[in-house]
C-alpha cells in the first residue's frame, strides 16, 4: 500500500509526539534518581550511572527507533507498542496500515 503525502505528514507528526513522550517517560527515571539522591536514598555514583545508562543506551535506542529508522509507519507502531501513543490518535485513513503492521508484529511474537 502506497502512503500519500498527507498520511506521511500525519505519521511524522505522531512520531514526533511519541518520541517526545518516550523521552519524557525515560527522563523521569533519571529525575527520580536525582530525587532519591537528594533524599539520601542513593549515592551520587548511582545517579551518575543512571545518567550514563540513559545517555548511552536508552536515548540512543529511542533515537534509532523514532528518527534513525526513517520509516514513520514503523516508528508509529513502535510508539503504540511502547504505550506512548494510542490508536485513537492515528487518523482513520492511516489506521488500517498501522493496525496491519501491529498484527504482523503480534504474529511474530
Amino acid at each position: 500500500m502506497e502512503i500519500t503525502k498527507s498520511q506521511k505528514k500525519h505519521l511524522r507528526e505522531l512520531v514526533a509526539i511519541a518520541y517526545e513522550r518516550d523521552l519524557f517517560r525515560c527522563l523521569n527515571i533519571v529525575k527520580n534518581s536525582f530525587d532519591k539522591w537528594e533524599n539520601n536514598e542513593i549515592t551520587v555514583w548511582d545517579v551518575n550511572d543512571k545518567i550514563h545508562q540513559f545517555h548511552n543506551d536508552i536515548a540512543l535506542e529511542l533515537y534509532k527507533s523514532y528518527v534513525d529508522i526513517n520509516d514513520p509507519l514503523l516508528s508509529v507502531a513502535f510508539g503504540l507498542r511502547q504505550g506512548v501513543l494510542d490508536i485513537s490518535e492515528v487518523n482513520i485513513n492511516c489506521r488500517p496500515m498501522v493496525e496491519e503492521l501491529l498484527t504482523l508484529f503480534k504474529n511474530k511474537e
